[in-house]
């Protein structure tokens, strides 16, 4: 099942009724992070360790991210993504915590860095890069990774606002001058299971002997032939 990031609070809230072992999976395009219980996306909202700074840092500062393509020369852009590329680099070595979120969050700025790494060197490797293809992938794959902490239920609704404008903007940009198409942008969302309840070994043999059971009573009639007799 399928759960946007917005409705995965009231989902947690049901299911106090129906208690259960959950296992949520976040899909943010390419990028997965597995496994998660109902208590880690319980502390994902609760807690208040969440660096209120993070979303400017990763996004509305980060102009490589949203803005059109001013540069005059492909090697121009090389700067921005070096430094966004240090900062996530930088907030996962001080963010050295065994918790889930923590490790989530870590695992997320450092796919984010690794996308900044490989538009910086398609851009160097190349006499003649064609950027609009460069950044326009790199914006592309790094898009569900940002939609995830714009959807972060601990930020400011000051960041949200200025963040959802910037990224409304980031999309005109997208199809217009970077040869994306609006299906290409990849909602992130959460994949929920339950887990089967474990069985004993007696439950096992009992749907042994069921299955073979049903199997006999099922199974089309032998066709039988004359005896040598008659």
């Amino acid at each position: 099942m399928k759960l946007p990031l917005t409705e995965i609070w009231e989902f947690l809230d049901l299911l106090e009724a129906k208690p259960g072992g959950w296992h949520f999976d976040l899909i943010a395009g390419p990028v997965r992070y597995a496994q998660l219980s109902v208590d880690d996306l319980i502390s994902i909202n609760e807690q208040d360790d969440f660096d209120p700074e993070l979303l400017p840092s990763i996004f509305t500062y980060r102009e490589i991210l949203w803005q059109p393509n001013v540069y005059a020369e492909p090697q121009n852009c090389i700067p921005s993504l070096n430094l966004l590329n240090a900062y996530c680099k930088e907030f996962v070595t001080a963010n050295a915590s065994t918790e889930t979120r923590h490790l989530l969050y870590n695992h997320l700025l450092g796919e984010l860095s690794a996308l900044a790494e490989t538009a910086v060197a398609m851009v160097s490797s190349q006499e003649n890069p064609d950027l609009a293809k460069v950044l326009g992938d790199f914006r592309n794959r790094a898009f569900p990774i940002i939609k995830f902490f714009i959807w972060h239920p601990k930020n400011r609704k000051e960041h949200v606002q200025d963040a959802l404008k910037r990224l409304n903007y980031t999309v005109k940009i997208l199809l217009t001058q970077y040869y994306n198409d609006y299906g290409q942008l990849a909602d992130p969302y959460w994949e929920v299971t339950q887990a089967r309840p474990e069985t004993t070994g007696e439950d096992d043999q009992k749907r042994t002997q069921e299955d073979a059971t049903a199997a006999t009573l099922t199974s089309e009639p032998t066709e039988m032939t004359p005896s040598a007799t008659t």
